[in-house]
């Protein structure tokens, strides 16, 4: 059952002077949204390379005003369609391309203290008339990270086209771990998806514009809400970046595999050894979870690029890139 927002987001935008108030409010929401913060030509840029590759895929019309939805909407549609979408924006390093903005990593910068540790989690989210997201929290299939979620909508979102709705406080509530990732497919917009029971709100909105962006802790539950407009597109994209005193991601190619051992190589030239254990989830290309006793014969093998996260020598997580 989709959830039904009673009330808006608090703006934050008057704490930016403040770290201490910032920090403090993050703490007891579990988010900040700011308005107009975010450098609109880097945003527009960004939402007009995105709608090219929609129009490529023959998935919007050939307009590059409006973003028009030409596929059907169907939940095998747009999981046939998801992982070559995903793939060819992120060759495109869009979301790198708008993070280096300087105004926007002047922006992350301010609030993180120093340079910010972006990961190579983000998502770029196409929702067609009807698409939803299943009710979430990150942390639940990206572990070990410390990180936060930060929401970008690339367009005007009103309650007809949807976006991200929340529950304040939520992330205070304590996190299940079922230790079973999902299919790729269940964290994805699409029409049709087995619909999550709806936790108690208040659930909380607001009417987004380009510039706009709200910051999640890792564990707040939110939503995309339908997309209830005939024909539109709804836009966005959301990137992450680790709390400054989390250890650092790993970020490289694995090179061998031992018993329970997984030797990578790290972008920054690095050898990262990491103790696989009954804690550690391995996930496929295909987003399921793997066995620890079947990781000699997984989708994790050398030359793969992977992304984890460890607890001093032990993964928490290791994921393809």
């Amino acid at each position: 059952m989709e959830p039904i927002p009673t009330g808006e987001l608090r703006i934050a935008n008057g704490c930016l002077s403040d770290p201490d108030q910032l920090r403090a409010r993050l703490d007891e929401d579990g988010y900040l949204y700011f308005t107009g913060v975010l450098n609109r030509a880097a945003i527009r840029t960004t939402r007009t390379e995105v709608l090219r590759v929609l129009i490529e895929q023959k998935l919007a019309h050939p307009s590059l005003l409006e973003p028009v939805w030409a596929g059907p909407v169907t939940a095998e549609f747009m999981e046939h369609h998801e992982g070559p979408l995903q793939r060819r924006l992120g060759e495109l390093r869009l979301w790198e391309n708008l993070v280096a903005c300087p105004p926007i990593e002047v922006f992350f910068a301010r609030l993180t203290g120093g340079p910010t540790a972006f990961i190579p989690l983000a998502r770029y989210r196409v929702a067609p008339p009807g698409g939803l997201t299943a009710i979430h929290r990150d942390v639940t299939l990206n572990p070990g990270f410390n990180m936060v979620t930060a929401w970008i909508p690339l367009m005007r979102t009103d309650l007809t086209l949807g976006g991200l709705a929340l529950v304040p406080g939520s992330h205070r509530e304590g996190i299940v771990h079922s230790g079973l990732a999902a299919p790729a497919a269940a964290s994805q917009d699409c029409a049709g998806q087995t619909p999550s029971p709806t936790p108690p709100g208040p659930w909380l909105r607001a009417s987004y514009k380009p510039g706009d962006v709200v910051l999640m802790h890792e564990a707040l539950l939110h939503t995309g809400l339908a997309n209830r407009s005939r024909k539109s597109i709804r836009l966005s994209v959301d990137v992450r970046f680790q709390n400054p005193a989390a250890p650092k991601a790993v970020i490289g190619r694995i090179t061998r595999l031992e018993t329970d051992l997984i030797y990578v190589r790290c972008d920054d030239g690095d050898m990262a050894i990491l103790a696989v254990d009954s804690s550690t989830l391995l996930r496929g290309k295909d987003g399921r979870s793997i066995p620890r006793s079947d990781l000699a014969k997984s989708d994790l093998q050398p030359g793969l690029r992977v992304l984890a996260a460890r607890r001093e020598t032990t993964a928490v997580v290791v994921r393809p890139l």
